[in-house]
Parts: C-alpha cells; sequence; structure tokens
C-alpha cells in the first residue's frame, strides 16, 4: 500500500437533519429494540445454621463444665523473648563468629553487636530483638535450640538453612490457661455450633413440609417457625442485588413452579447451611418504552447512519473521479480538503493505522497491470478509506524450520495484535465523558 484517503462519517454530522416523522418511523419499525426487561419482586423466608445457633441458650454450668474438661485446649504455649545475630554461611563466617564471641566474652552488648554484624534484615536495628517466639515460629534448629536454653544465656552458633545464629533468650513466659470469663464467648459459640447442625436440619425440615403444605404463600409457614417473610426488590433475569445476585435464587424465582403456577418454591440451597423459599410477590411485564426516553438516541443513531452514508457517497464520487479521470490522490485530498496519510510497507499485525482498513486491505486481491490500484475500504466507525495498493509482499517461507510451529507463534501474534486494535477503533469511536469534578476529588486523597 501507498497511501490512503480517510472520509470520515463525523465530518458530516453538523450538515445531517434528522425529522421528528424519522424518528417515528424507525420507533415503530424498531419496537422490539426498546423493550424493558421483564422484571419480578418475590417474597421469601430463610434459614440458615448461624440463625439457629443465635438462638440456643447455653447455661453458664454447662459452658463452665466443657471449659474444666478441656481446659488443655485453651492452654497458650510458652513463649520466649529473644534476640538473634545472623550470619551468612560464607567464607568469612567462621571469622565474623570468632570476633562476635571475642567481644561478647570481653562484656559487648548483644544488642550493639546486632546491629554492627546481623545479616537479618528483619532484626538488625532493632539490635536482634525478635519478640516473644512461640513453639513452632521458627525453624527447626533455632526452636530447639532455644527453647532449651536458660534464662540470661546466649547460645554457641546454631545453623540452619540461613546461615548461623547467635541465640540470646532474654526472658521467659510460662504457658498458661486462660480463665474461663476470658474463654467463655468462644465456648459458647462453639457449643452452639454444635448443637445448630442438628437443629439446623430438624428445622429445615419443618420449615420445609409446611411451605410445601401451604402451597402459595410463605406467611403461615414464617408465622409457625418465628420467622420473617422477606420481599426483594424488582429483578430482572440477569440477577440484581443482595439474594437476588445469587443465581439459584433468580433461577428459581423465574422458574415456572413460582412465576407461572404462582405455587411456592422448593427448597432452594444458597449453601450447605442457608436456605430460602420463594413465592411471587409481583410480575412487571416488559413494557415499550416511550418514545420520548428514546428519541435522543434513536436521533444520534439515524445521524450517524445518514452521516456515514454521505461519507461513503462522496468517497465513491472521489474514486470515481481518481479513476476515470487519472486524478491523482494528493490533488483531490486538496479538493474536498482531507487528509492524505502515506501508508507504505503496512504489515497485518503492529501498524498504527485504523485496525478495519488494515483488515479489509490484506483481504485485497493485488492489483495487476491491467487493473486499477484504487480501492474502496470500510474504515473504523463506518469511515470510508480509499486505498492505493502498489503489491501484495508474500512471505518467505524457506527460512521457517518449523512451519506449524511458527504458523501458530504468528497467529497468536496476530490476534493480540488485532485486539488492541480493535480495541483502539472502539475508543476512537465511544462517546467518552470525563467527571472532572470527580476526578479531581479522588485526585485529593
Amino acid at each position: 500500500m501507498k497511501q490512503l484517503l480517510l472520509v470520515a462519517g463525523d465530518n458530516f454530522k453538523e450538515s445531517v437533519e434528522v425529522s421528528e416523522e424519522e424518528i417515528q418511523n424507525f420507533y415503530d419499525a424498531n419496537s422490539d429494540q426498546f423493550m424493558t426487561q421483564e422484571m419480578v419482586k418475590v417474597d421469601y423466608i430463610e434459614l440458615d445454621a448461624e440463625q439457629v445457633a443465635a438462638e440456643i441458650a447455653v447455661a453458664d454450668e454447662d459452658a463452665l463444665a466443657y471449659y474444666e474438661e478441656n481446659k488443655l485446649r485453651f492452654e497458650k504455649p510458652a513463649q520466649r523473648k529473644a534476640s538473634h545475630i545472623l550470619i551468612n554461611d560464607d567464607a568469612q563466617a567462621k571469622e565474623t563468629l570468632a570476633t562476635i564471641k571475642e567481644r561478647l566474652d570481653a562484656g559487648g552488648s548483644f544488642a550493639d553487636l546486632a546491629k554492627e554484624f546481623s545479616q537479618d534484615p528483619g532484626s538488625a536495628e532493632q539490635g536482634g530483638d525478635l519478640g516473644l517466639v512461640s513453639p513452632g515460629d521458627m525453624v527447626e534448629a533455632f526452636d530447639d535450640a532455644l527453647f532449651s536454653m536458660e534464662k540470661g544465656t546466649i547460645s554457641d552458633p546454631v545453623k540452619s538453612e540461613f546461615g548461623y545464629h547467635i541465640i540470646q533468650l532474654n526472658s521467659i513466659k510460662d504457658a498458661e490457661v486462660p480463665s474461663f470469663e476470658t474463654v467463655k464467648a468462644d465456648i459458647i459459640q462453639e457449643l452452639q455450633a454444635k448443637q445448630a447442625q442438628t437443629l439446623f436440619l430438624d428445622r429445615a425440615n419443618e420449615l420445609s413440609g409446611l411451605v410445601l403444605d401451604a402451597q402459595s404463600g410463605l406467611q403461615q409457614a414464617a408465622d409457625a417457625t418465628n420467622l420473617i417473610v422477606k420481599t426483594t426488590d424488582f429483578f430482572p433475569r440477569s440477577g440484581g442485588e443482595d439474594i437476588t445476585a445469587n443465581q439459584e435464587f433468580v433461577k428459581t424465582a423465574y422458574s415456572p413452579l413460582v412465576k407461572d403456577d404462582l405455587l411456592n418454591s422448593d427448597v432452594v440451597s444458597l449453601s450447605d447451611t442457608h436456605i430460602v423459599f420463594l413465592h411471587m410477590n409481583e410480575i412487571k411485564p416488559a413494557t415499550l418504552r416511550l418514545l420520548s426516553e428514546v428519541s435522543d438516541g434513536i436521533k444520534n443513531q439515524l445521524t450517524t447512519e445518514k452521516s456515514s452514508q454521505q461519507a461513503k457517497e462522496l468517497a465513491m464520487s472521489i474514486l470515481a473521479k481518481a479513476k476515470d479521470e487519472d486524478v491523482d490522490l494528493s490533488a483531490l485530498a486538496d479538493e474536498y480538503d482531507l487528509s492524505l496519510v502515506e501508508a507504505k510497507e503496512v504489515k497485518r499485525s503492529g501498524s498504527n493505522h485504523p485496525h478495519t482498513v488494515v483488515t479489509e486491505v490484506f483481504s485485497l486481491v493485488a492489483p495487476t497491470k491491467n487493473s486499477s490500484n484504487l480501492y474502496l475500504v470500510d474504515g473504523n466507525n463506518k469511515d470510508q478509506a480509499i486505498v492505493e495498493l502498489l503489491v501484495v509482499n508474500n512471505p518467505d517461507l524457506s527460512s521457517i524450520n518449523n512451519l506449524e510451529q511458527e504458523s501458530a507463534q504468528l497467529e497468536r501474534s496476530v490476534k493480540d495484535n488485532e485486539q488492541q486494535l480493535l480495541l483502539q477503533a472502539i475508543r476512537q469511536s465511544a462517546d467518552i465523558k470525563i467527571n472532572e469534578a470527580l476526578l479531581n476529588s479522588k485526585n485529593q486523597f
């Protein structure tokens, strides 16, 4: 390709007129495009294990008995407040460890030596302080050494996968069993959860029977089980918010049993411990939106179509003039105040030219001596482009060792690039409005 002349539809939008009659005719002929979505509103009652558990009363004496029987479960293990100096296992390790030992033996400060020598970036600046360490917090060799030390002592170097550790045990916090009052709330919650597993199944079976017997309407079942009948907002088949975002809930709401027969639903399991039953409250059928609500959109669409048609007519006229009168494209660009773009050696992928133009060009047949090298192709957003195609260069396959592998790789590359070009084309054709006030307010934080 040598060059392309782009005729944009947007150039004609200001001169295009769309009458009220045309808007009305389009509205009448395409009414299916302006239908609202069918919506439903449903009543539902729900039962979940957490709700059941909260209703279970646990006596203090039962909680205390459980505490006495399971004290070891609540025991907090012994902890040790420690510091360390970490030396990497390298050629200088033994010499560094000897220096540290010599200075410790001479009364040097462990914390100062940690700041000077430790290669643990997490604790060196804090004088090697590791805080309180529980069993299993550290690697095995460190753990074994620390929990066999006496308070106030410093270990010999301990080898681990991280290097050599010199450990100082600063203090010991003995294992302790928290008081009953400290863990009482946790015990009650645990006992409630255990009882709720069985009670939830019993309540679910009871509720299911009551809903089935009632057939239509949930209030009687709700009253018998001290549950509340809740009502959703209207939501479409695609779902809504909160509980209506659950696809099983939505599917059941639009099922023939609930929507057409107006009967209570079967049990709907939102999870293993959460069930609901539905009954139709109200159906809002799909309706034709008022013309006043959609007229602006129709006008924009008709304006685009008309301006695109005018662009195509002008492009066809220019193409005919170029062919029949042998007028150069640059002269025609000047005559019609259009932009002529150089487009030499255009590649299928990696091109900066409009995506649709590139795609169209690569579907063209190479011109012959007896045929014209000027073509009319579609551009992005229904623009038109006149391209001057000189030659189509076929790829050289002789240097490719694995044709199948190279083809697959090229196909992936082309698809990726075409996706990027398509996104670029969409952005160019989209009507984007930026809320500058909102953007500026966000930037203040």
